[in-house]
């Protein structure tokens, strides 16, 4: 099942073979495009645009 939450889009697994499918597909396949995070307010103005290591998006500067 496939939902839109606002602005966020949302894929709804309901079978545990499916689940197995879909998590090897994403984290193995999709990793790069799956390894950020969303860029929050409240998380920008906490840690100074996000260069904190727990906000900071994938690459050079998280790998060091």
């Amino acid at each position: 099942m496939y939902l839109q939450l606002g602005s966020k889009y949302t894929l709804v697994v309901s079978s545990a073979q499916t689940a197995r499918v879909m998590a090897r597909e994403v984290f193995k396949t999709h990793d790069l495009i799956f390894s950020g995070r969303p860029s929050l307010y409240g998380g920008n103005k906490l840690t100074y645009d996000s260069v904190s290591l727990s906000f900071s998006p994938y690459g050079e500067y998280w790998r060091l």
